[in-house]
């Protein structure tokens, strides 16, 4: 049975897609990419009202919240929490490497977790890293991508931010069924009082590029759907071109 505290973060997870999605913007300015990929809208009429819900809980939650947050809580403190957060998702990320067939990569993963869940105070401190051991951040779209699934249609859903329907479907197996969960040594508190301070840290870092593509777009659903698409293939990488057959760049000669 889920407890209060699980509806809470797996709710501050999804939060936290629409703040990484929006994160995804910096670079170039919104509707100037030279890259942009095409895919397929048909659900626009709803995506868009999903939009403005994801767009309300930015102007009435996150953003006043995270400009609190940027001026009053110590650096320290800041890095600690997304340390204790990298940590907890590294069990997940390496059954992704294994699926994917980086066996190498899941090992390290495993190291990394064992290490700093160990001897990093439950993963405030990034031993690991440290000592060297570098993250291989992995989740389950970049699975699907790797395994051949088409990207589908774009999505944008209710505080769980946008992304093609393979990205959607790919949070949420990476929210829901992380095989680890049940096994984490931590209370559920902690960890939803950690993604939630999470998904503020990711807001105040991007504040200025986030509010240009909210507030400052001619069409900020469009500007939204052009550089979350675009980073997902960029994030994906090679694997992710390869197998994609319905790419397009709409702005190829």
């Amino acid at each position: 049975m889920n407890t209060p505290w699980e509806y809470m973060r797996k709710a501050a997870t999804g939060l936290g897609a629409i703040v990484l999605g929006l994160a995804l913007t910096a670079g170039p300015a919104a509707g100037q990419s030279r890259s942009a990929p095409l895919l397929p809208d048909p659900l626009e009429p709803a995506n868009r009202v999903s939009h403005q819900i994801n767009k309300g809980v930015d102007r009435f939650f996150l953003r006043p919240i995270s400009e609190l947050y940027e001026e009053n809580v110590p650096e320290t403190v800041k890095s600690g929490i997304l340390n204790f957060n990298s940590t907890w998702g590294l069990p997940m990320q390496a059954v992704n490497s294994v699926l994917q067939g980086q066996i190498g990569e899941a090992g390290e993963t495993v190291s990394r977790f064992g290490i700093n869940a160990s001897f990093g105070l439950l993963g405030f401190l990034d031993v690991a890293g440290e000592a060297g051991l570098a993250p291989n951040a992995s989740n389950f779209a970049e699975t699907l991508a790797v395994w051949g699934v088409a990207e589908g249609i774009y999505l944008e859903l209710p505080f769980f931010g946008s992304g093609s329907s393979r990205d959607q479907f790919g949070v949420l197996v990476d929210t829901f069924l992380d095989p680890f969960a049940a096994l984490y040594p931590v209370p559920p508190e902690a960890t939803t009082a950690s993604t939630v301070v999470e998904v503020v840290d990711v807001r105040a870092a991007f504040g200025p590029t986030i509010d240009n593509v909210l507030y400052e777009s001619t069409d900020s659903y469009e500007a939204f759907k052009l550089v979350t698409i675009q980073q997902s293939r960029n994030q994906a990488g090679s694997n992710l071109a390869r197998t994609e057959d319905n790419f397009l760049d709409i702005y190829a000669d």
